[in-house]
């Protein structure tokens, strides 16, 4: 059984993010697992979640959030396509 994340959870709190996630609707989240949040430089997570960087991870979380529900394929596909742009010349298929 895989551990919750709970790293993830005070950012979208701090945020006031959690309403928005609990309403109706699909979401699908991008999360970094805790341990690797716990690779961060110490106190990344901590000085995010001050105050005055309210901003900056409210923008950091919705590059993490799709509102939809991805299915794997789907996110393998497009990071696939992503790639193949960024890299035209790669055999990866």
């Amino acid at each position: 059984m895989r551990k919750p994340n709970t790293t993830f959870v005070p950012p979208v709190k701090a945020v006031n993010m959690v309403i928005t996630l609990q309403s109706k609707g699909s979401f699908t989240l991008f999360a970094l697992s805790n341990d690797a949040l716990i690779k961060l430089p110490a106190g990344a997570v901590y000085n995010l979640l001050k105050r005055q960087n309210k901003a900056v991870i409210a923008g950091k979380l919705i590059d993490h959030i799709v509102a939809d529900n991805l299915d794997t394929k789907t996110v393998l596909a497009f990071y696939i396509f992503k790639y193949k742009l960024k890299n035209p010349l790669s055999p990866l298929h």
